[in-house]
């Protein structure tokens, strides 16, 4: 949402509201300076050049970001101050549905579906009333990405934690997931879609020194990570050992190739618990371990 953000300031010179529920304001407006071609480290260490900078550009652009910790940090509130500073209408980001709040009174012990639901309503009124075009972050529940096969889990439309208000409110719905093995690539599927035809799947590739995310095709996933075609005959390797440990020796000595990338490749896998470094090999988390997924169809991932 920051790049898209970023896009509206700087290419289309729409006004922005963000609201950061969910994420440290200070982490956000790092990125913002990311985006703008500012030093991460220098930015996170205090640099004063590249501060002085970032202030610079933040006084150009109708930008307004609010903290939501703070007491009048509501939904309405920024809508609101938005609308003052783009009369006909600006950009206004929430991150996230589940954690921002609504200036609606709720009843004494409402539960986290009633605050969200709240939320879900104040949104559409920004949307309707201050005719801002409005996107917000939502965490999914477990339920919609726990199995190792996307088939086994609930419909992604459905999945966005603790509302169905969430699935009707919308008029496009995303649904983000981390590729396993990799800190760049994300799977992203459009599950609902009111704008226009078709529901298009596709990847995104994060650049997490500029903080920049780019479209790529599945041809391009390979190029992105290029430890993936490794990843994937490892991973494919260890499921057919249904739940045993596998040496190094013996990937090698199947897969072959440069020894060094493959373990390389082996080692993102662990890293990201895609995999386990056992007292019996490498092989999959077993239930209660970190990073276990149910299995899917009859191929087993675990001693059962």
């Amino acid at each position: 949402m920051i790049r898209i953000a970023y896009e509206c300031l700087t290419e289309n010179h729409v006004a922005a509201g963000i609201l950061a529920a969910d994420e440290d304001v200070d982490a956000l407006l790092i990125r913002l300076g990311q985006l703008h071609g500012l030093s991460r480290d220098a930015l996170e260490n205090g640099d004063a050049d590249a501060r002085a900078k970032l202030a610079e550009w933040f006084e150009s652009v109708p930008l307004l970001v609010a903290d939501g910790d703070e007491d009048d940090a509501t939904i309405e509130a920024v809508s609101t101050e938005l609308k003052r500073i783009a009369p006909d209408g600006g950009a206004l980001f929430i991150d996230s549905i589940q954690t921002a709040r609504s200036a609606e009174p709720l009843e004494r012990g409402s539960d986290l579906r009633s605050r969200i639901n709240a939320n879900v309503r104040a949104l559409k009124r920004a949307a309707k009333l201050d005719g801002h075009t409005v996107f917000a972050s939502s965490e999914l529940s477990k339920a919609a990405y726990r199995n190792a096969s996307q088939a086994e889990n609930v419909n992604a439309l459905s999945a966005f934690k603790e509302s169905g208000d969430i699935e009707y409110g919308v008029a496009v719905a995303v649904v983000l997931t981390s590729r396993p093995g990799t800190h760049a690539l994300i799977d992203a599927t459009v599950v609902k879609n009111r704008l226009g035809p078709g529901k298009p799947e596709f990847i995104l590739c994060l650049d997490h020194e500029t903080a920049d995310v780019h479209e790529l095709t599945s041809a391009d996933a390979p190029i992105a990570d290029p430890l993936y075609d490794l990843k994937e005959r490892v991973k494919a390797m260890i499921t057919r050992a249904a739940g045993n440990g596998v040496s190094r020796k013996l990937i090698y000595e199947t897969i072959g190739g440069n020894k060094q990338r493959l373990l390389q490749a082996i080692a993102s896998l662990v890293d990201h618990h895609i995999l386990i470094d056992a007292s019996d090999g490498i092989r999959f988390p077993l239930p209660g371990e970190e990073g276990f997924m149910e299995p899917s169809g009859s191929t087993p991932l675990y001693r059962g």
